[in-house]
């Protein structure tokens, strides 16, 4: 049986640290065919995780990571990557990924602040409404969920609740609640006291048109493990019967 066509997205923290080597093990163990990592930094531990994704096929972009947090995306397929952050966004990176077959997928990672954010939430509008008719992803780090099911009781509010809830308006389907339900409970970071759901997967309807059957899931492993504070992100896509690289929209013809 065919794997099914598969992207991990995971925030590293700070870059990897002393984690780097078993972060690596974990990620080429995934045999994913997209990989979206936030707190990606580019110094020594961020070249050495983007060497060994580049010397097991893939190819990698990345963007910032040199004074703050960045985002690499890495694909066995060939992309094409531009930045549409917004400018002068002093922390935070939205990194767009885009293939010849019509799929564009960005990687996020939010800033906190809720200026800065909401700007980042605009910015996914737009390109959500740019490709409106061809599937489009935002995934990773939001920083951010609806206060009324993404956090724990008691847990301190969402600055940019309103706009997160207010990208499904954009045409955007949270992809884990699509399977999971309004009523289903998951949290992939944690303070002390309290759990909050902060890592998703947002795709318009040409998305889940096209890569139906969807599984999306949490990976709470790696932070009960402590190679991350944050769970991963998997979404798994399509029928396990379907050509990877043709369901992805790599290949226009199966190869």
């Amino acid at each position: 049986m065919q794997t099914l066509a598969g992207i991990v997205a995971l925030n590293i923290l700070h870059g990897g640290g002393k984690r780097t080597p078993a972060l690596i093990q974990w990620l080429l163990e995934q045999d994913a065919d997209v990989i979206v990592l936030s707190e990606w930094r580019n110094n020594a531990n961020g070249m050495a995780i983007e060497a060994a994704l580049k010397s097991s096929g893939y190819h990698v972009h990345s963007q910032d990571g040199t004074i703050s947090n960045g985002v690499l995306i890495a694909a066995r397929e060939p992309f094409d990557a531009t930045t549409v952050t917004p400018p002068d966004a002093p922390v935070g990176v939205l990194l767009k990924a885009q293939w010849k077959g019509g799929l564009s997928v960005i990687g996020a990672y939010f800033p906190l602040e809720i200026h800065a954010k909401r700007r980042f939430f605009a910015a996914c509008m737009e390109q959500s409404r740019e490709h409106f008719d061809t599937p489009f992803l935002l995934v990773g780090d939001i920083n951010t969920g609806c206060n009324e099911v993404d956090l724990e009781a008691g847990g301190t509010p969402f600055p940019g609740a309103t706009e997160f809830v207010a990208l499904t308006s954009g045409g955007l389907i949270d992809q884990w609640r699509l399977q999971h339900g309004m009523s289903a409970r998951e949290y992939t970071w944690r303070s002390r006291q309290n759990g909050f759901r902060i890592d998703h997967a947002f795709g318009n309807k040409a998305f889940v048109s096209r890569y139906e059957p969807l599984q999306c899931d949490y990976d709470h492993s790696i932070r009960e493990g402590k190679l991350s504070d944050h769970s991963a992100l998997t979404l798994l896509l399509g029928s396990p019967s379907e050509d990877r690289r043709c369901k992805l929209g790599f290949a226009d013809t199966p190869s």
